[in-house]
């Protein structure tokens, strides 16, 4: 960028002339809710490495929804950030200015003792209508460091929302080592030094918004992004993070008795670790403190102990000091549920991309990834929302990305099998047996092990409703449901009168046409497509034939290998009276362009059709 030399850089404020529009940007974004017409972002970091955030921004309300950013939020941690010299009015299309009339902090945690730093703060604005315009300049200070000694920060240029003007404007201290990283941008800075400030500046006009689709990389995937960072590597990274963890933890006597106590009639180490997760996942509540909100250091573990809540990083944290007890060691795990950390290239080393804390075990000379939140499996088991994730492992030293394994694939299918034995007039007797995912499992397991038989049996009602509709239901039970670890098992005999279709002297029955999907159904895309999990189902129907039938048609095996999912269905006879029909669809865990769409919409488009046929049975003679 182009360099000058002042005594003092100068800040002017940005020209009002763009609220004086543009035709073609305003007519292209009409019918959003709000436009902002202005996001500018001044921020000065002093020599102790303290900042503060000057932020302006200016909406536009240009739809019935759009009214809703007239209670405006401003998230901020009180123990680190203080919100300073607000100034915010609504100017409403007749020319009147109607100031702020109410201001008030929100406790997002409210009858939750640790959590009282969090706070929003909520702007409230009178007489918002089509066409106003909320003008809102406001100062937050951030009074400490996130991690003692660093500075790390980002500028996004793009967002999910149409803007029409934006700058970004950082100052530093001269001497200060800051690298700068590019994401989806190359656009360089205007840079202005003085004495003893260094000024970055960013701006540009008539933004296009990140469009919104299904299956897309999350936005700040695609977003234009300027990113420092004192830190310089993920090692370092991980090193400062570690250290906030362990000025948690807190080996107090209370404690200890309490491990001591959770372990009592355990002797293998492997059996002391599960009692471990096992009482934190069934003892304490989870509170969703974002740590995307700079919210990263976990609270004290007795605190976390004695109020028996926290997030994900307080348990995490509190399971390192339990486990610390018994002298096993345990280091914590950054994640992003979100975002692909596979490429890290133009990202700057810093913990804004993470978003959930999961616990790594060291057992046996290797290491076990777990989640202190999920009662989904044992921890020598990795489970299937932690799979194919990079993940970020904070160590004293050598920490750094590990990339986790798949995960056993069993643990991501919902497996059917029925057992249909047809009568002369098409109707059927049969069994069913749903097994379902382990994530499935641990989620209907822990509803329905706290209501009663009624209303459990009510629940199996509803459920063989959606996959057995028309059928009488003769009984229904649950298998499993005490094992917390293994998969659960819905059992369900049942009658069918119309199972199958007669036409004169033959019957046609089977699965038939696969539904159509909600998905990847638009005319075009924008974004590259990401299935982020893969997971899927198999259905196994085992017929046998109405005595005095014979199989007339079966219909050919299909089988489709793609990039984004696998489909295979088949057709074998058992034995003379006896059909299997099995379909097996599974999506896989991919990232795939744009210029990729019309081939998967095709895919889903096509099976349908490709699916219709049914077996077909005849009268012998």
């Amino acid at each position: 960028g182009c360099i000058s030399s002042t005594s003092s850089p100068e800040i002017k404020p940005v020209s009002f002339d763009y609220l004086k529009g543009d035709k073609q940007w305003d007519e292209k974004y009409k019918d959003e809710p709000y436009v902002f017409l202005l996001s500018d972002n001044v921020m000065s970091v002093q020599k102790d490495l303290t900042y503060t955030e000057t932020i302006h921004l200016v909406i536009r309300i240009q739809k019935e929804e759009g009214k809703k950013m007239g209670e405006f939020p401003l998230p901020y941690d009180s123990s680190r950030q203080e919100i300073r010299n607000i100034r915010a009015v609504n100017i409403t299309p007749d020319g009147g200015k109607h100031p702020c009339s109410l201001i008030h902090d929100l406790q997002p945690y409210e009858g939750f003792a640790t959590y009282t730093d969090s706070k929003v703060k909520i702007l409230s604005f009178p007489n918002v209508v089509l066409g106003s315009i909320l003008d809102i300049k406001v100062t937050l200070v951030h009074k400490r460091p996130v991690v003692k000694g660093q500075f790390f920060e980002y500028f996004y240029l793009t967002a999910p929302y149409p803007v029409k003007h934006v700058r970004k404007i950082l100052s530093v201290p001269n001497g200060l080592d800051l690298p700068f990283k590019y994401r989806n941008t190359d656009q360089q800075p205007i840079v202005r030094q003085a004495e003893e400030n260094t000024m970055y500046t960013w701006e540009a006009s008539l933004k296009e918004r990140i469009e919104l689709e299904e299956y897309m990389p999350h936005p700040d995937d695609l977003g234009e992004r300027i990113s420092f960072s004192t830190i310089q590597t993920w090692e370092a990274l991980s090193r400062d993070c570690y250290i906030l963890f362990q000025e948690s933890i807190n080996l107090s006597d209370k404690l200890k008795k309490t491990v001591t106590r959770i372990v009592s009639d355990k002797q293998r180490t492997e059996d002391k670790i599960q009692a471990i997760l096992e009482y934190i996942h069934d003892t304490f509540r989870y509170v969703s403190l974002n740590i995307d909100f700079h919210n990263y250091q976990p609270h004290d573990t007795d605190m976390v102990l004695y109020n028996k809540y926290g997030d994900c990083k307080d348990q995490t944290a509190l399971a390192m000091a339990m486990l610390k007890a018994i002298d096993v060691e345990s280091f914590p795990v950054l994640m992003s549920t979100e975002l692909d950390l596979e490429s890290r290239e133009g990202l700057t080393p810093m913990l804004n991309y993470f978003d959930h804390a999961i616990l790594a075990i060291q057992f046996k000379g290797k290491l076990y990834f777990t989640d202190v939140l999920s009662g989904a499996s044992e921890f020598q088991t990795l489970s299937q929302r932690l799979a194919n994730t990079n993940v970020l492992i904070l160590k004293p030293e050598n920490g750094g990305f590990v990339k986790l394994g798949r995960g056993a694939e069993e643990m991501q299918t919902t497996s059917f099998f029925h057992s249909v034995r047809l009568d002369r007039q098409g109707s059927a007797t049969g069994k069913a047996k749903i097994t379902l995912d382990n994530q499935t499992s641990e989620f209907f397991r822990k509803g329905l092990k706290d209501i009663s038989p009624k209303e459990r049996e009510k629940w199996l009602a509803g459920y063989s409703a959606q996959i057995l509709p028309g059928a009488k239901i003769l009984s229904a039970d649950i298998s499993n449901l005490e094992d917390r670890y293994t998969s659960l098992n819905l059992l369900f005999s049942y009658t069918h009168e119309k199972w199958a279709e007669s036409v004169g002297d033959m019957m046609l029955f089977g699965v038939g046409a696969v539904d159509r999907t909600g998905s990847f159904t638009a005319p075009e895309r924008h974004n590259p497509i990401v299935i982020r999990k893969g997971s899927g189902h198999v259905i196994t129907c085992e017929y046998t034939l109405p005595d005095g039938y014979e199989i007339a048609k079966m219909p050919k095996n299909i089988s489709f290998q793609k990039e984004y999912a696998d489909f295979k269905r088949t057709y074998t006879r058992k034995a003379p009276n006896q059909v299997v029909e099995k379909t097996i669809f599974k999506d896989r865990p991919c990232r795939l362009e744009a210029e990729k769409y019309d081939e998967i919409k095709d895919f889903f488009d096509t099976l349908p059709i490709l699916t219709k046929d049914r077996i077909v049975i005849r009268r012998k003679n």
